[in-house]
């Protein structure tokens, strides 16, 4: 555990690496390599402006790229994330072994607090073992759907 009250002497100490803002412009894909593992894909779109000389931002065409998320990353993305979500993502920019193309490979996500409504269920994450067993009762089937039915975020072009 890091003491906090201690100062971090060196930018070394600290795991530094690639972040970004973007919505889903698709619906977010989850398959399986060769070998098993579970993979995320998405196309994703970052919202770009510009500073006109008066002051007023100028909205500009989005760009666009694809994510890809590996394992249990892949997983809980799959299930938390849907088509206009705005996110934030950590990971590293690779490029494409067939296409040449850069990719943005996330190896953690979360939804835009500024853009995103929730709740935070701090309780025990548990194994898939213990999640597949657990029942399914009228409570988790109405958390289930209730995610599905939340209005998409405004302020984004289609």
């Amino acid at each position: 555990m890091m003491d906090t009250d201690t100062p971090v002497d060196t930018v070394d100490s600290i795991a530094l690496g690639v972040s970004m803002k973007g919505f889903f412009a698709t619906m977010p894909e989850l398959t399986y390599s060769e070998e098993g593992r579970p993979v995320f894909f998405a196309r994703f779109g970052i919202e770009c402006h510009r500073t006109a000389p008066d002051g007023t931002r100028i909205r500009l065409e989005p760009r666009f790229g694809s994510v890809f998320a590996y394992g249990e990353t892949a997983e809980i993305a799959h299930r938390q994330f849907r088509k206009y979500d705005v996110f934030i993502a950590h990971g590293q920019i690779e490029t494409n072994k067939n296409s040449g193309k850069q990719q943005f490979v996330a190896e953690d996500f979360g939804h835009s607090i500024l853009r995103t409504r929730y709740e935070v269920d701090r309780s025990p994450r548990h194994t898939v073992g213990e999640s597949q067993r657990q029942a399914i009762t009228p409570d988790s089937l109405n958390r289930s759907r209730r995610r599905r039915e939340q209005p998409q975020p405004t302020g984004i072009s289609r």
